[in-house]
Formats: structure tokens, sequence, C-alpha cells
């Protein structure tokens, strides 16, 4: 099982290590925009993370160009913001205000609490993001990220909010929509608790924090759904998770120093 364990671990360190976008920031008249396209031989690796995410309890895929664009363009607009198709190339997206949320922390000298509270915000926003309905063939489905590491979130400080970005994954929309919802509230939370930057938060801490975000994700069916992810076999070999914790790792390492 220890074998089995490290051999998923390293499995998932080298699918954090791949880059399936080029971002890059450009001037226009009309402010600062995000332009983001695929690189080039990204198809290999998304054949190939594609068929090893299909495991998953519940099903990631990694969108192809095409695909990508739609869903993107369209959650997007579900949200009330404007993008704009590059072709078949790619995307333009606003450059938001604010910061990466853990750039923000990092930028801050905050206490726990602070930390809980900005969190909660963004968890808060993750949440009113799953009423949305997104037409998919013909069909509405409740929104899921998909992708819901605090990495794919930006706070602002002067307005105190949060904006969900990077929506090129997507849920198997076969599942349930209380059980993808669950699988990005483990995202969120597997990866926000390192923002807390204690290797082992105390038992009154971790209390404090979890009471935080289940009132700012008051939906009881998510959490139990959530609870069982957290005992589950397939909790314990999921490549996907292990590789979120890795990247967000590797983003805390990024940040400068103090």
């Amino acid at each position: 099982m220890i074998v089995l364990a490290d051999m998923v671990k390293l499995l998932s360190w080298c699918i954090a290590q791949v880059r399936i976008n080029k971002v890059a920031v450009v001037p226009t008249e009309g402010g600062q925009w995000i332009r983001k396209r695929r690189n080039p031989f990204c198809f290999v690796p998304i054949v190939v993370g594609n068929i090893v995410f299909g495991f998953r309890r519940v099903g990631v895929r990694v969108l192809h160009n095409h695909q990508w664009l739609e869903w993107e363009s369209a959650v997007y607009a579900a949200m009330g913001i404007s993008v704009k198709r590059q072709g078949a190339a790619g995307l333009l997206v606003p450059k938001f205000q604010g910061q990466p949320l853990l750039a923000a922390f990092d930028a801050q000298l905050m206490c726990a609490e602070e930390v809980i509270e900005v969190l909660a915000l963004a968890l808060k926003e993750l949440y009113r993001l799953h009423q949305i309905e997104i037409v998919v063939d013909g069909k509405p489905v409740l929104f899921s990220h998909a992708d819901a590491s605090i990495t794919n979130a930006i706070f602002d400080w002067e307005t105190r909010a949060a904006v969900w970005v990077d929506f090129d994954l997507r849920h198997d929309l076969k599942q349930p929509a209380s059980l993808r919802h669950a699988d990005d509230l483990r995202a969120f939370t597997s990866t926000s608790i390192r923002c807390l930057a204690i290797e082992v938060p105390s038992d009154e801490l971790f209390e404090k924090y979890m009471q935080a975000m289940k009132r700012a994700y008051p939906d009881e069916q998510v959490w139990q759904q959530y609870h069982d992810f957290q005992h589950g076999f397939w909790n314990v070999i999921d490549l996907f998770a292990y590789a979120q914790g890795f990247r967000c790792m590797s983003a805390c390492r990024a940040l400068p120093p103090k």
C-alpha cells in the first residue's frame, strides 16, 4: 500500500508540471486582457490525462480546443463577464482587478482568523457560481468548476470580492450536481487549508476554519458527499487531487520571499 501511495504521488507530481495553456497579458485600448492559447503539442498530455482522470469517482476531462473555447466562453457569459474569441486559436479574458489568492495572502500580514475570513469569501463566491446553469448541447446543467483549487481564484482587497477563473476542465456532466460540487469543495478545502501557514492546525483553529467554510457553503447534501470523499478509497489513489496539491505548493514556493 505504501508503494502504491508513493507511485500515485510521483505520477501526480508529473501531472502537476504539465501546462496546457500559454498565458500572456495583452494591453488594448479598453484595458488589459489575458490571452489564453493552447500550448503546441498539448494534445498528447490531454489524451493521456483524460484517460487517467476518467477513472476518478467524479470524472474530469481536459477539454479539447473547440470544446474549451465554447465552455469557458459560456461560463464567463453566465457570470456576466464578456470575453473575446480569437477565432479557433484562443481566448481573451479581462485582467481582473486584484491578485491571485495565494499572492494576496502573501502581500498581507494577516492572522489566521483573517485568512479564514477571506477564504470564506472565496468559497461563498464558488457557492454562488454553483447555482448558475450553463447550457450544454441544448440542456441546462448546474455549473461546477472541476479544478476549484485556490490557485484559480483572484481576490480584490478593495472590494473584498473573489473571482473564479480558468475553466479548461469540466466534470462529467452526467454525474449529479451534488457530487460534482462536492469534488469542487474537496479541491478548495484541501488547498485552502495550506493558507493558514501551519503544518498541522490546532483542533480549535481547524474547527473555526470548518465552521466558517460551512457558513460560506450552506448545502448539507454537498458536505455529506464531501465527507464521503474524504473517507473513501478513491481519495487515496486520486492522481488529480494530489496534482492539485502539488500545484498549490509550487505556487507557494514561487512567491517572492518576504
